[in-house]
């Protein structure tokens, strides 16, 4: 029996040095405990007396605060119970100190009074250790102050946040809660974490709201009501164009493709993963999306050069407003990279029913083919061809009747189709 009380002692002395207030006998004093009738007490605590029970009396809206200093090697513990604890063993107290070593502090907020037990816990089991257990009262009068709010000019109607900086210096900031006007004394409270945005839902609808926010402190005090405008937008973003337009052509290498919307909007995705586009083989086309300075454009720019001839797919997502709503599905564009080109008469001479055009047009056309068109009663019909062998050339045909005539470039891949223009043919 001698071995194993000495095993057990030594588990329990390990005990108190991993675990703080593991340590947990009765001693001598258990509740109701001993009056504290002045504000500082000395004793002795640990061998044989595991705890030391002391009893205070607490008005409801004050702050306890208690430490404990104890002579050098001593492993102390600090713990307060409320007026319906019965026992420091089995009762949870309502605040502890029981970090490693003789120096421990709590402090308490004292909603109901009452009749409360300052527990001073011995966890050395060689020995007693002196210690002075100091405590004061103090009666939290003050409300708390918001010292600041600020509010966003846009949010939604289901996630309307401000941001809210309060103090108390005594019990502290609690609680805080924001309405619509009129709607606070309803509204529910929310653990204030300190300063930062807290949010709360409104009725749906655009327009103006007067949002208002209040903080509780530890004692149940009010603070004043503060008032900030908020513009609620609940409706999502509207795209009013694009530039090109759907089907449209890239004409440059570089080219931007526009988005504009009817309000300033954000990028969720940012400037990288905004936009993605794939040519018509599947691969990816790398660049970067900007807003404009008013905010109601999305720009995006290839990394390098789109070749001739390609077909882009460009699809822009997470587009929001800057309440949150997000813009709905918008449509893929699929844009063509063709180069612009001009064809031009240089001259038209008619002889009889014939006429000869002589042209000018890029040397990137050769081996291409041009077409001769003539305005008739019935409208613009073809009336020769001629392939292009270089950046000049004529076409001879029969014009009959015709009041003009025009050159037509077909367009291919790479090349948009292009019109010389009327070109009169008198007679």
């Amino acid at each position: 029996m001698k071995i194993l009380g000495t095993r057990l002692l030594s588990l329990i002395t390990l005990l108190a040095l991993v675990w703080p207030g593991a340590v947990r006998a009765a001693g001598a004093s258990e509740i109701p405990g001993v009056p504290l009738a002045a504000s500082s007490v000395s004793g002795t605590v640990g061998g044989e007396t595991v705890d030391l029970v002391y009893a205070v009396t607490l008005p409801a809206g004050s702050v306890l605060v208690a430490s404990l200093r104890g002579a050098v090697g001593a492993e102390l513990g600090l713990y307060l119970f409320d007026q319906v604890a019965e026992s420091v063993l089995v009762d949870l107290p309502v605040a502890a100190s029981a970090k490693l070593g003789a120096s421990q502090g709590i402090s308490a907020i004292i909603d109901a009074p009452g009749i409360y037990y300052v527990n001073v816990n011995g966890r050395n089991v060689d020995r007693a250790y002196a210690f002075t257990l100091s405590w004061s009262v103090t009666r939290d009068t003050t409300a708390p102050q918001v010292m600041s709010v600020s509010a966003p000019l846009t949010a939604r109607a289901s996630n309307t946040c401000l941001r809210v900086d309060a103090r108390d210096p005594l019990s502290g900031v609690r609680s805080v809660r924001i309405a619509d006007a009129g709607a606070l004394e309803a509204a529910a409270w929310q653990i204030y974490r300190g300063a930062g945005n807290y949010c709360a839902a409104v009725t749906p609808g655009d327009g103006a709201r007067t949002m208002t926010v209040q903080v509780r402190n530890g004692v149940g005090l009010l603070s004043s009501r503060v008032s900030r405008i908020v513009q609620i937008d609940d409706t999502a973003p509207q795209l009013r164009s694009t530039s090109p337009a759907q089907a449209g052509l890239l004409v440059a290498s570089d080219q931007e493709i526009v988005w504009k919307f009817g309000e300033r909007v954000l990028l969720g995705g940012g400037a990288r993963a905004s936009v993605f586009a794939y040519s018509q083989a599947g691969a990816a086309i790398p660049g970067s999306a900007t807003l404009s300075s008013t905010g109601t454009s999305v720009r995006w720019r290839a990394d390098a050069a789109i070749p001739l001839g390609s077909v882009v797919l460009v699809s822009l997502t997470g587009v929001t407003d800057r309440a949150g709503n997000e813009a709905g599905i918008l449509d893929t564009l699929q844009l063509a990279r063709k180069r612009i080109v001009s064809v031009r008469v240089v001259d038209a001479r008619r002889r009889g029913d014939f006429a000869r055009v002589s042209y000018q047009v890029p040397a990137r056309l050769t081996g291409g083919e041009l077409i001769l068109e003539a305005r008739l009663p019935d409208g613009w019909v073809e009336i020769g061809r001629s392939l292009i062998e270089g950046s000049t050339g004529s076409i001879r045909a029969a014009v009959g009747d015709a009041t003009a005539i025009r050159l037509v470039w077909p367009g291919d891949d790479a090349t948009v189709a292009a019109s010389s223009g009327r070109v009169s043919l008198p007679r």
